[in-house]
């Protein structure tokens, strides 16, 4: 291998490794990410928490990553991803994410700061729209473990 095909390795650890390997031109890789059971709750104030299953799925390069797929299963309630893909970046220990899921008849949407790696999200508000239903004060909780498949 010349060195002028020499590709770029990017590894980012996490709680299942992730190891990425990007060219020079900051090609994109594809990941998955979960928590497990009951890795994200959604904290309606003065109501109840909305505690599912969440998976997501998409493309990383070099510093950033488009969730193209998303799921909230087992919640008490319907929980659906909103406004796909969504935007991501990753700088050192600190990740930031787009979201959005509608359930109760609201969109609940915002950017999310956590920790990294694994991407943890915590206390983090988001603003709801669409409905009269939608309760103000609300914050979500994520935990994700991002891997290549």
């Amino acid at each position: 291998m010349s060195w002028k095909t020499k590709p770029a390795a990017l590894a980012a650890a996490t709680t299942a490794a992730v190891a990425l390997t990007a060219s020079s031109a900051q090609a994109s890789t594809p990941f998955s990410a979960s928590g497990g059971t009951g890795n994200m709750v959604i904290h309606l104030p003065g109501t109840a928490n909305i505690t599912c299953t969440s998976t997501l799925s998409g493309t990383m390069a070099t510093g950033s990553f488009s969730v193209t797929a998303a799921t909230a299963t087992g919640c008490n309630v319907t929980v659906t991803p909103q406004n796909l893909p969504w935007s991501g970046g990753i700088n050192g220990n600190t990740i930031t994410m787009y979201f959005a899921m509608k359930t109760l008849g609201c969109t609940y949407y915002g950017t999310l700061t956590g920790s990294w790696p694994p991407a943890a999200f915590v206390s983090q508000h988001v603003n709801g729209s669409g409905g009269i239903l939608c309760v103000s004060g609300t914050t979500v909780d994520a935990t994700y473990a991002f891997t290549q498949p």
